[in-house]
């Protein structure tokens, strides 16, 4: 989204260039956040604390295999970096939208507004939510619970 116009064409791909920059291996911000995510893997690891990253990318115009998609090669990068780190992670993207492939708006806010959605965002949840408890990331005292009891005690 830039402003409030639906990001297309050139303008998508300007976006994807300025995004790749950012991940050169040695543009500073890349280099500490790889650092970053060995401090909070080591923070992690000494007191016994599951860390799980749910990385979201591009939900502006899915392809339908991940590896098509604009986004791919900084998730990769972003994903491998996680791994090497010893972080688990979930890339949202691939688990939950992936299936929205060219009907991408009902993913968004608004027609003119690509953040995410309601809908999105109990995607994004259902899908972490079910790899939590499919990996046994919860403790068992807590496994019985269902996505329906987690959302019921917000209200």
């Amino acid at each position: 989204m830039i402003g409030s116009r639906r990001i297309q064409g050139e303008e998508l791909r300007t976006r994807v260039l300025h995004d790749e920059y950012l991940y050169q291996d040695d543009f500073q911000g890349w280099v500490e956040a790889k650092e970053a995510f060995r401090n909070i893997a080591a923070f992690s690891r000494e007191r016994g604390a599951v860390v799980l990253f749910a990385v979201f990318a591009n939900n502006i115009r899915l392809a339908p295999r991940p590896e098509d998609d604009v986004m791919y090669p900084i998730v990769a990068k972003v994903t491998r970096a996680l791994k090497a780190a010893g972080i688990g992670h979930v890339t949202v993207l691939d688990e939950a939208f992936r299936s929205y492939a060219e009907r991408e708006r009902e993913l968004w806010v608004s027609p003119a507004d690509s953040h995410l959605s309601v809908l999105a965002h109990r995607l994004a949840a259902e899908s972490l939510f079910s790899h939590i408890m499919t990996n046994g990331l919860m403790g068992a005292s807590r496994s019985a619970r269902t996505m329906d009891e987690l959302s019921t005690r917000r209200r």
